[in-house]
């Protein structure tokens, strides 16, 4: 049998497209496209792909400096492509899985970090008059909330003292310029979570803020950007300024999401709790991803 290396992405593609959501879609097809279909010749048999070529793909891969996860994230990527050609072509060997992924002995995978209380007072003490991202930063921290679910967040979703997350926005944009919004991660993503009178008070500011800025305001608005969602890029530069600012270690925005984890841990929260807060589908994934930023005599809690 001949089938090209091109004809079957693009029929993994296409199933794809009818399966996933658009923006794991766009994920996996960038992937695809950026790093697998430029070095492979389109033309080239996909039952005549051996380990050795897998091998000189991930050497050429090697060679874009990329970080081990992305390239890690890459294989996968692979393997998953070929158990399609596995299960609609009758493909007889998977190269990838054959291989094996990637390992680079010079470069150690960057587990993240988190921040103590101590490190996000001194991080939110250092914002001055700039309102909607003091109120972004304190709500990341203090919920755990990822970033695309707390973007998505509009004053109808504020009840009292809880939240409720049912949307993530992503970052990729639609024709119009405009944000894509899909459903959560997952069906536990979609959750009602408390919040203190503090951080319902800091929203309530916000609103305030709106109100007094838009004439057309209503609860429909972002709670974070008012009449559109705040850009990730500008959260990110916000971040980092203020980390400089405060002379606190750089986190990334994901990683405010580990610090509430952390700081729930550190407050003896139950892990189920934990996980059900941060909308984990399954307690150990919580548990998988926590691990590694709790010190070695608390493990044992586990």
């Amino acid at each position: 049998m001949n089938i090209t290396i091109k004809a079957a992405v693009d029929s993994y593609l296409n199933y794809l497209k009818l399966r996933v959501k658009q923006t794991s879609y766009r994920s996996i097809s960038n992937r695809i496209n950026n790093y697998i279909m430029p070095y492979f010749d389109t033309n080239m048999n996909i039952f005549e792909l051996s380990n050795i070529d897998y091998l000189k793909w991930q050497q050429w891969v090697n060679s874009k400096n990329l970080k081990i996860r992305y390239k890690k994230t890459l294989h996968i990527c692979f393997v998953t492509f070929l158990n399609f050609c596995c299960k609609f072509y009758e493909l007889k060997k998977n190269v990838a899985s054959n291989v094996g992924n990637f390992k680079d002995i010079n470069e150690c995978e960057d587990i993240g970090q988190v921040w103590n209380y101590q490190e996000y007072k001194q991080f939110i003490n250092s914002i001055d008059n700039d309102l909607q991202y003091k109120v972004l930063f304190e709500f990341l921290y203090l919920t755990g909330a990822r970033i695309g679910e707390t973007t998505g967040l509009t004053f109808s979703d504020l009840k009292d003292n809880t939240i409720s997350i049912h949307t993530n926005m992503t970052r990729f944009l639609n024709g119009n310029g405009e944000r894509i919004k899909t459903s959560t991660k997952t069906k536990k993503s979609t959750r009602i979570i408390c919040i203190d009178n503090h951080l319902k008070n800091e929203i309530l500011k916000l609103q305030t803020y709106y109100i007094r800025k838009f004439d057309n305001f209503n609860n429909n608005f972002y709670i974070f950007g008012g009449n559109k969602p705040l850009a990730f890029t500008t959260i990110t530069r916000k971040k980092n300024y203020y980390c400089k600012k405060s002379n606190v270690k750089q986190i990334k925005l994901h990683e405010f999401r580990h610090s509430h984890a952390y700081l729930l841990f550190l407050n003896n929260v139950p892990i189920n709790e934990i996980s059900h807060r941060l909308g984990h589908a399954k307690i150990s994934t919580t548990t998988d991803i926590y691990m590694r930023f709790i010190p070695q005599n608390e493990k044992k809690t586990f």
